[in-house]
């Protein structure tokens, strides 16, 4: 994408950086080409930390069922609960690490909806036709009611309901949010299923000893 595909709207505001030196349209497109970069990358390590931790966890869950019953009366068994209480310990760093992965895609989500206000993308824009013979169709008559370039949906996401009066608090409101809401749940589901599995063993092996 070049600075020369985008038609802006003359903006009010300009961007300076530490040294003054004023930011360039150019400048600004470099920048949202890599936050886009880093956001997808954030994300997909959550999702594949995610992936790995529940994997790992179903794992030591099987092992647990699967060998506890035939160690019951061994003081092997004694080794077997240790199982659920690893689940428990690594959700819970588990959770920490995924916050992390979501608290960095959430700060690139910030850097890029700054990086298209100052282009001028979030707001309402017109689309001019880039030729003047008549077979070609502006944009402008796609879809006639849709005056942004953005999906709208984004725009009014990011300033969120009630509205948020800055980054941080978007970026706090959302760590709650969203995938990372779905990921402590399951590792919450899993530490539950953990407590419930050594409670079972424990009580096992008290009565068959």
């Amino acid at each position: 994408m070049s600075s020369s595909t985008i038609h802006s709207p003359e903006s009010s505001q300009s961007w300076l950086s530490s040294k003054g030196k004023q930011l360039k349209e150019s400048d600004l497109l470099e920048l949202w080409k890599q936050q886009n970069t880093n956001q997808l990358a954030h994300l997909d390590l959550h999702y594949k930390y995610a992936s790995w931790y529940s994997a790992f966890f179903i794992a030591l869950f099987g092992g647990y069922v699967i060998g506890l019953p035939q160690y019951l009366q061994s003081s092997i068994s004694i080794l077997f609960l240790t199982l659920p209480l690893l689940v428990i310990v690594l959700a819970q760093l588990g959770k920490r690490t995924l916050d992390r992965f979501y608290q960095r895609f959430l700060e690139t989500v910030v850097m890029i909806a700054k990086l298209e206000h100052l282009l001028g993308l979030d707001g309402r824009i017109k689309a001019e036709p880039t030729s003047r013979e008549p077979y070609i169709e502006s944009t402008e008559t796609l879809w006639p009611e849709d005056k942004h370039f953005i999906p709208l949906r984004y725009v009014v996401d990011r300033k969120g309901d009630p509205p948020v009066k800055n980054s941080a608090d978007f970026v706090r409101t959302r760590m709650k949010l969203g995938a990372n809401k779905i990921t402590h749940c399951t590792f919450l589901a899993f530490q539950i299923i953990a407590v419930l599995l050594l409670l079972g063993g424990i009580a096992g092996i008290l009565l068959i000893n």
